[in-house]
């Protein structure tokens, strides 16, 4: 799918908010929640992330859901990450 189409399925399931953004290689995000719910749709790259005591490689073109109030951890893969987020209230 297309950044476009990406965007459009994000607002069909009620994200209100999308915004594009860029790691570089290897950026890490320690423990944290966030008082929304979010959606991440790896356009470039590759990201780990490490929630409910499991690790999930988020490669081009998936989507990983992440609900309000949930901890988890993010790491950016060795070649960097562009991502589309996606912000429900």
């Amino acid at each position: 799918m297309s950044i476009e189409q990406f965007e459009q399925q994000l607002i069909n399931d009620g994200y209100s908010q999308i915004m594009i953004h860029e790691d570089p290689p290897d950026r890490e995000y320690p423990d944290h929640d966030h008082p929304i719910d979010t959606a991440y749709v790896v356009v470039e790259g590759t990201m780990v992330v490490r929630m409910d005591g499991t690790e999930r490689t988020v490669k081009q073109g998936e989507r990983l859901d992440i609900g309000k109030n949930v901890m988890h951890w993010a790491k950016i893969g060795s070649e960097g990450c562009k991502f589309l987020i996606g912000v429900r209230m």
